[in-house]
């Protein structure tokens, strides 16, 4: 049976070993009893320098090691949250993005409509629809605390990193706007120049509709391709593994 250590000198030589499990926090006391040791020149508690300076050493190397167990430790912590967060932005973001889109696109065709309801509103008729994102936030109108979600949005697509929201703009409506010659008497022809602004909004709309039918089909047929490759991985692993008959 082992004696456990008792002066200090026996301390010391069994912290000095690389692998004794004593931690910085007792090496320090044991450099503390050392040096008042030293101090008060006592025959039962002093060391030499050469010894105290290898117990310094030692403690700087366990600090050192305690220092990068801890830090290993977060690293593994904060690895493990990261992948699971990954994952979840891989199987959350593509699909919200286009439900989102799609729902924006709607909206502005709704709201392009009601436009064109309030402008052809008869005389005396009062009623007035909110746009759907208005009512929806239970807002009379949008300002800068209250910026509108469909026009400060930003939407990227997930494979490619293209912008899909807000679309490309063109401007169709005002193309249409200023080529057409204007009446000199506006009463003469409102029901012409509604028109003219109701086929220059849903030839805005359409151009919008295709424009993310387009996108949606082109991601369709980038996560079929995904899928097909995922698939053919799969069976060339099982033929790898699979063993052969004698």
């Amino acid at each position: 049976m082992n004696e456990r250590p008792t002066t200090l000198k026996q301390r010391i030589d069994v912290a000095l070993h690389q692998d004794d499990p004593t931690t910085s926090v007792d090496i320090a006391a044991l450099i503390m009893e050392a040096e008042i040791g030293i101090a008060k020149a006592d025959k039962e508690r002093a060391v030499d320098q050469a010894l105290l300076s290898n117990l310094q050493a030692r403690y700087r190397q366990a600090q050192a090691q305690e220092q990068a167990t801890g830090w290993l430790a977060e690293h593994d912590r904060l690895k493990g949250e990261r992948d699971a967060l990954a994952a979840e932005l891989r199987e959350l973001y593509p699909d919200a993005v286009t439900k989102i889109t799609d729902l924006f696109v709607r909206i502005t065709a709704n709201d392009e409509a009601l436009s064109r309801l309030h402008q052809a509103r008869p005389s005396g008729m009062k009623q007035h629809l909110l746009p759907a994102e208005l009512h929806a936030r239970g807002l009379d109108s949008f300002s800068r605390d209250h910026p509108s979600l469909l026009e400060s949005t930003r939407l990227l697509d997930w494979a490619s990193g293209h912008e899909i929201w807000p679309p490309p703009q063109t401007p169709l409506a005002v193309l249409v706007a200023a080529s057409v010659p204007r009446s000199p008497y506006r009463g003469a022809d409102w029901w012409q120049d509604n028109e003219r602004r109701a086929a220059a909004q849903r030839a805005e709309q359409q151009r919008h509709a295709d424009y993310y039918a387009r996108t949606k089909k082109e991601q369709e047929a980038r996560e079929n391709a995904e899928a097909r490759e995922r698939f053919l991985a799969q069976q060339e692993q099982l033929s790898v593994n699979r063993p052969l008959k004698t």
